[in-house]
């Protein structure tokens, strides 16, 4: 497994984790919802960053590659 895809698992993990213990903490229904919210926001923001991290990667994979890669993954016509 690379470094990238154990930092994801890794991430992935404690944010699951972190869900997990809101749910059986005993806070109010209304704090464990806005812990949940910003919880689920942060996940969201580590997402969206590790998809612009692989797209930044397969840009250049495929600037590498030259005009033998497809501009998409429709494109089979390389």
């Amino acid at each position: 497994m690379s470094t990238k895809n154990t930092l994801f698992a890794l991430i992935a993990a404690a944010s699951a984790g972190a869900a997990l213990a809101l749910l059986f903490a005993p806070d109010s229904g209304q704090k464990t919802r806005k812990k949940l919210m910003k919880e689920a926001e942060s996940v969201k923001d580590t997402l969206a960053y590790r998809l612009m991290q692989a797209e930044e990667e397969l840009l250049h994979l495929r600037e590498r590659m030259g005009k033998k890669a497809p501009k998409s993954a429709l494109d089979t016509t390389a």
